[in-house]
């Protein structure tokens, strides 16, 4: 799926002293919602490390906003060198840009078992509301990161472009991946409406869920995710409708 592979882990505290936080070593690494259990050591120094910059940016954006903070900040107060930071991110806004990667791993997952072509949409909706479902419950730590960052953005104008580009890169893949699956049998443009129905789908239950909980009113990202699904199936079927008793011209 929307750069939404910088999985949040379970938060490290970065050292006040600015050197590499020995807390990362200790603290259990948590992949991300959709991504497997069980992962190498090797993926799991690498989630710390990600996760280390991704809360350590994510407080400098809160105190400081984004455009005054550098990725010099950022990687001072996770522990790393700027040279470190770039293997691990492009720029200080995908620190905390990383929502639509955490379904990657239930999709790519579907797509390897061959779905039917026609229920592809369902389907991949099935996955996606999986992830959500681990976010409301045993993986709420990461939703209210999440939540954190979706109130950061409606007052930085970078993070919400970037997100768009990511959102916009990871559609894309998304629909490639659905033609190479099929062997070219799904065409392009139906992979395609196909992904961005997901990705609209999911930023539109995000938004939802957020705005309900900033009012006071209680939401969970499934159920907001199942209300957008209903609407769009809703707004389907009374266009088609429409389009059954509208003459031609």
């Amino acid at each position: 799926m929307p750069k939404t592979a910088n999985a949040p882990a379970t938060a490290v505290v970065p050292s006040s002293a600015g050197t590499p936080a020995t807390a990362a070593a200790a603290t259990p690494v948590t992949p991300a919602p959709g991504a497997p259990a069980t992962v190498s050591l090797r993926e799991r120094r690498r989630l710390a490390t990600e996760s280390e910059v991704s809360q350590a940016a994510l407080e400098l954006f809160e105190t400081r906003g984004v455009a005054a903070t550098t990725i010099g900040d950022i990687a001072r107060a996770a522990g790393i060198s700027e040279r470190t930071f770039f293997r691990y991110f492009s720029s200080k806004e995908e620190t905390v840009l990383d929502f639509q990667h955490w379904f990657d791993e239930p999709t790519r997952a579907l797509l390897a078992a061959r779905p039917a072509p026609g229920d592809l949409l369902n389907q991949l909706e099935d996955a996606c509301a999986v992830v959500l479902r681990k976010l409301d419950g045993p993986e709420r730590a990461a939703a209210e990161r999440l939540r954190r960052i979706r109130s950061l953005m409606k007052d930085e104008p970078t993070l919400r472009a970037v997100s768009a580009m990511l959102d916009g890169e990871q559609t894309r893949a998304l629909a490639d991946h659905i033609v190479q699956t099929f062997d070219g049998r799904v065409p392009f443009v139906e992979a395609r409406v196909v992904a961005e129905i997901v990705g609209m789908g999911l930023r539109a239950a995000c938004e939802n869920w957020s705005s309900r909980l900033d009012a006071g009113e209680p939401a969970t990202l499934e159920g907001s995710y199942r209300l957008v699904r209903q609407t769009i199936v809703s707004m389907t079927a009374m266009t088609a409708t429409t389009d059954a008793v509208t003459p031609p011209a």
